[in-house]
């Protein structure tokens, strides 16, 4: 989603530096701005408020993306660990555990899927 107006090339800066320093202070000082300035635009200034929200939503996604990636490695090392006789009685567990609590969510996931598809196509069909 592109922000409705146009932001500075400093606000631009200002996001990123929100995005990877601390906090407020520190996004204020890396963006050679003061807290008061950056405090204004990210309660006062739409287009700002906007434009972070979009690379915040942008920065989660690429976050998302990239835990999913290590998806496959961690099974892995969840099914060496489960399956391994000399790895420590709780850990086994744990490993165990992360299994049947992820599979079950999934199971929850599908059939919520499966009943929302089930809604959306009755009202599809009555709205006809």
């Amino acid at each position: 989603m592109q922000p409705q107006a146009e932001i500075t090339p400093q606000q631009e800066q200002a996001i990123l530096a929100l995005l990877t320093s601390g906090g407020i202070e520190q996004a204020a000082a890396a963006c050679g701005v003061s807290r008061t300035t950056l405090w204004r635009w990210s309660t006062q200034d739409q287009a700002f408020q906007d434009a972070y929200r979009a690379a915040r939503a942008r920065a989660f996604s690429m976050g998302t993306a990239a835990l999913q990636q290590l998806t496959l490695t961690a099974v892995k090392v969840l099914k060496v660990v489960m399956r391994n006789s000399k790895a420590a009685p709780t850990a086994r567990v744990l490993a165990a555990r992360s299994v049947l609590e992820f599979s079950e969510r999934r199971i929850a996931l599908e059939d919520v899927e499966s009943r929302l598809s089930a809604l959306e196509r009755a009202a599809d069909t009555s709205g006809r």
